[in-house]
């Protein structure tokens, strides 16, 4: 027997709703030999909302510390060939009107950015990584899994070159930081179904090597 009109509606009521994109902060950059940088979440951060830290080094040998209050979810991962290229992620759940977080790093050979985007009312469930093996203007980010209907996928990358302007197959762009070095990105896709994402493609104008964080959001 089919369920009523009532209970599906029950059903769909207490669905939950993707999570909305909520703002990327100011990314801050610093030079090889500048000790930390202070990167500040959105000004209308609420409690609750996910904040996704990306920082990208020109280095292989530089390394950035987890900042106090903040988990590191991936990384360091790194690019070897053509440019040399490391990247973390930190995750945080907001307190509401968080204070700028900072940065500190070891190691005075490359420059960094950090870059931070915020989603209101989810947590990070999944994080595939990727890691170019090659300088190039295409990179192949692999998909993220999700458990559940309504989740969102972001994708944060960062790029060892000058002046690069990324773009996405399909996800919305949120951000393009191309003056400094490292340049970095980040962009989202609302995923209402349970499953494989699947993969996508960034594109950059400058060949270069890429490296990225595909998160998954779970609406809570």
């Amino acid at each position: 027997m089919p369920p009523s009109r009532a209970t599906v509606a029950a059903i769909v009521a207490d669905a939950p709703t993707i999570p909305p994109y909520f703002g990327v902060a100011d990314d801050v950059t610093g030079a090889a030999g500048t000790a930390s940088i202070d990167v500040t979440p959105p000004a209308n951060v609420t409690a609750g909302s996910s904040l996704l830290l990306a920082v990208f080094i020109a280095s292989l040998t530089d390394t950035v510390a987890t900042p106090a209050g903040w988990t590191l979810s991936a990384g360091p991962i790194q690019c070897t060939t053509g440019g040399n290229l490391t990247a973390y992620l930190f995750t945080k759940v907001a307190a509401g009107g968080d204070s700028a977080v900072t940065v500190t790093k070891t190691g005075t050979n490359g420059s960094y950015r950090g870059l931070m985007y915020a989603a209101e009312g989810c947590t990070v469930e999944d994080v595939t990584t990727y890691a170019a093996s090659a300088v190039n203007t295409s990179h192949t980010v692999g998909s993220v899994t999700t458990q559940d209907t309504n989740y969102a996928a972001v994708i944060l990358c960062g790029t060892r070159g000058a002046s690069n302007t990324h773009s996405f197959a399909t996800y919305t762009e949120r951000a393009d930081r191309n003056s400094g070095q490292p340049n970095a990105a980040v962009a989202d896709q609302p995923h209402p179904k349970a499953g494989a994402t699947g993969s996508e493609v960034v594109t950059t104008t400058v060949s270069a090597t890429l490296a990225a964080f595909h998160v998954a959001l779970k609406p809570t």
